[in-house]
C-alpha cells in the first residue's frame, strides 16, 4: 500500500489556516434536578496535531467476530496513532513494539500495523468532512 487516505470523523474541521480542529463539546450549565432543568452544552474546537510532516502510525481495526465472519463483512477500518516513532504495542506484551503485522486480537476487533508514514495532504471533502493521505511506508522492510 503506497498511500492511503483517512477520511475523519464530523467532529473536525479543516480552517482556513490549514489547521485541523476538533470538536470538543463541553457543558456551560449543570442539570437542575430540583428544577427539572437540564444541562445545557456548547462546542469549541480546539487545534489538533493533524499536520503536513507529521510522523503517524497507520493502524487497521477488522472485526473478526463469528458473524462477521460468516456474512463476509470484514471491513477494514484505518486510522492515524500519532506518538508511536517506535511502532504498536501488542496487546499480550506493551514493551514489544511493531512497525508491521497483527498486533493482537481484543473483543473480536483484530488490530494491524501498516508502517510509520508522513502526511502528505490535508485536504477538506464536498461533504465538509476532513481527509488526511498519507505517504509510503518509511520503514518498509522493518519488523
Amino acid at each position: 500500500m503506497r498511500t492511503k487516505t483517512i477520511h475523519l470523523s464530523d467532529n473536525y474541521r479543516l480552517t482556513g489556516d490549514a489547521v485541523v480542529e476538533f470538536a470538543e463539546i463541553y457543558e456551560t450549565k449543570p442539570v437542575d434536578y430540583e428544577n427539572n432543568l437540564h444541562a445545557e452544552y456548547d462546542v469549541r474546537f480546539v487545534p489538533t496535531v493533524y499536520k503536513i510532516g507529521a510522523r503517524v502510525m497507520l493502524v487497521s481495526h477488522t472485526d473478526v467476530s463469528p458473524n462477521a465472519l460468516r456474512s463476509g463483512k470484514t471491513v477494514d477500518a484505518y486510522s492515524l496513532v500519532f506518538g508511536a516513532p517506535d511502532g504498536i504495542s501488542g496487546n499480550t506484551d506493551r514493551n514489544i513494539k511493531r512497525y508491521h503485522g497483527w498486533r493482537g486480537t481484543t473483543q473480536d476487533v483484530s488490530c494491524y500495523a501498516h508502517g510509520l508514514r508522513e502526511i502528505i495532504k490535508i485536504r477538506e471533502l464536498k461533504n465538509g468532512r476532513v481527509a488526511v493521505t498519507v505517504g509510503q511506508d518509511l520503514t518498509a522492510g522493518e519488523a
